[in-house]
């Protein structure tokens, strides 16, 4: 069946986005001279890049006992919240970190089969004029062989079978004990408000993409996002390419000068995002990074899920559109959807233990109470969301 998913969507994504786009699409003769021009001087940058590649691994932690302090542990061990200390600093240097095992292999297969079928629904309500398509496929349909589809969020209210895959995958990455909750709140707290919510999806023929930051480069960190593999993930499906380390003033502004691009490439180590089924990379958008050719012969499609929360500290324009719906950009928090799904997580664990398993504390009356009001911040935002969604209730 996802062959079958895959074939199709080969078909839709990479040959009718003039539908859906009009002029803007990859039928524009002036958008395709500008996109091979690009993919020129991509393959020139491959080219002047070290050789051999190395995959970008795990880091292995080895978390100090008893550690306590940043935004706080939310009542989990002291061994996890120190084992996200440890990750959040690799994170501030590197710009980058992989976490192995972040979901269950099963989970990510799940949500990439639902990603395929609701592409599917989506590319058949645009054609049909039902609905407009940057409301639910965001910039990338503008790319040969590559799309994304933003994610609604009523899936945490409906407890059909397609939302609640994704509840799930939830619950295991920022629910109570999610692989990635004591991370994210590291670096942007309970107040980081929802920036990406998505899934990318790329088809063999995507070309291979420019170094680039998602954003100008800014001192203060503005955003930290994920990409969780939603299937194995191949050389000849076109990884991410990562700089680790790239993410200073000094090399952005070497790099940012055209006259010494090329020795800058050539002195650099690519890393690629060799990531399994529920693996993740988490990185600030500052990072130099490209995606990789998902090769015609040996590719195949490509889903990540990207989930993105914006630092409360940056002031400011990013200078860089969230793949996420409009209606719902700025309006929840990661301590909104957090509360949410742990009032949906019941008296069970809520998401993976990655580091263990850990015994659920007795709640105070003025933890109960701060839980309570906590649930119904939570549940008051989502229900705003969920009537935004009414028009696309079918995705």
């Amino acid at each position: 069946m996802l062959i079958i998913y895959s074939l199709v969507l080969s078909l839709l994504i990479c040959e009718s986005h003039s539908l859906s786009f009009g002029n803007a699409g990859i039928g524009s003769k002036l958008h395709r001279d500008q996109q091979e021009a690009k993919t020129r001087r991509a393959l020139v940058e491959e080219r002047l890049l070290k050789k051999p590649g190395i995959e970008l691994a795990e880091h292995v932690h080895k978390p100090k006992a008893g550690v306590g302090s940043g935004f706080g542990s939310n009542g989990l061990s002291d061994l996890k919240f120190s084992v996200a200390q440890e990750q959040a600093a690799t994170l501030r240097k590197d710009g980058v970190i992989r976490i192995d095992n972040a979901v269950r292999r099963e989970s990510a297969l799940a949500l990439g089969a639902q990603v395929l079928s609701d592409l599917k629904v989506a590319q058949g309500m645009i054609e049909a004029g039902e609905i407009d398509a940057r409301h639910v496929l965001g910039m990338e349909p503008e790319r040969k062989c590559r799309t994304e589809l933003l994610l609604s969020f009523t899936m945490l209210a409906d407890k059909t079978d397609g939302n609640k895959i994704v509840t799930d995958i939830l619950q295991e990455l920022i629910g109570e004990y999610g692989s990635v909750r004591q991370l994210y709140e590291q670096m942007v707290s309970e107040k980081g408000t929802l920036y990406d919510f998505a899934a990318l999806v790329t088809e063999p023929g995507s070309d291979r993409q420019q170094l680039h930051s998602d954003m100008p480069f800014h001192t203060k960190p503005a955003l930290y996002s994920i990409f969780v593999a939603l299937q194995d993930v191949s050389m000849a499906m076109g990884p991410t390419v990562f700089l680790p380390g790239s993410i200073t003033a000094d090399i952005q502004s070497e790099f940012s000068f055209l006259g010494s691009r090329d020795d800058f490439c050539a002195s650099q180590q690519p890393y690629f995002a060799l990531l399994k089924a529920g693996d993740l990379v988490m990185y600030d958008p500052r990072v130099l990074h490209c995606g990789s050719a998902n090769l015609i012969a040996g590719g195949s499609t490509r889903m990540m899920f990207n989930l993105g929360f914006r630092n409360p500290e940056f002031v400011g324009d990013m200078g860089y559109e969230g793949s996420i719906r409009p209606d719902y950009s700025g309006r929840i928090s990661l301590g909104d959807i957090t509360a949410r799904l742990q009032a949906s997580a019941g008296t069970g664990t809520g998401g993976q233990a990655k580091y263990g398993a850990y015994k659920r504390k007795k709640k105070t009356k003025k933890g109960k109470a701060a839980g309570a009001q906590g649930e119904a911040v939570g549940e008051e935002a989502l229900v705003h969301l969920q009537n935004q969604d009414r028009a696309c209730a079918v995705l």
